[in-house]
């Protein structure tokens, strides 16, 4: 009887660990939304985002005169500079993040993000989980007209 309880208890154990990260593990939705979403979107606070943001993380931006990137100290600096602006414009930001592949410390999430009610951004993050947690160390987007 006892060994079969413990057998039991196993089993479940090993199932509750195969789940997937759920909300509060500080997993790849979570940092998006605390770094990204919250941090650059809503508040415009680069500490917020630097602590999200890998330190060799890469923006890849294509233009009209080609790929250009922007690294995470600069986004940072730019943030900073918009969140000290007294004078800055606020938006409503809407945002909905799902993650479409994760592959052990490996994922890629898609943001679909709105300002006052506009869809403006599809953005692709690409994140690594590091033992620091995880940390968004790639982007590319989509802007909307």
């Amino acid at each position: 009887m006892v060994r079969s309880t413990f057998c039991a208890l196993g089993c479940v154990l090993s199932m509750v660990m195969a789940l997937p990260a759920v909300a509060g593990d500080d997993g790849p939705i979570e940092v998006v939304q605390a770094a990204y979403v919250d941090g650059i979107h809503r508040n415009s606070d680069a500490d917020a985002m630097r602590a999200g943001f890998h330190p060799e993380f890469i923006m890849f931006m294509q233009t009209d005169e080609g790929m250009k990137t922007l690294t995470r100290d600069a986004w940072a600096a730019r943030i900073e500079k918009a969140g000290a602006d007294p004078d800055r414009k606020t938006y409503e930001i809407s945002a909905e993040v799902e993650i479409i592949g994760q592959s052990g410390n490996a994922a890629v999430v898609k943001v679909e993000l709105g300002r006052d009610g506009k869809h403006v951004f599809t953005d692709f993050l690409s994140l690594y989980k590091t033992p620091d947690g995880w940390k968004i160390i790639a982007k590319i987007y989509q802007r909307h007209p």
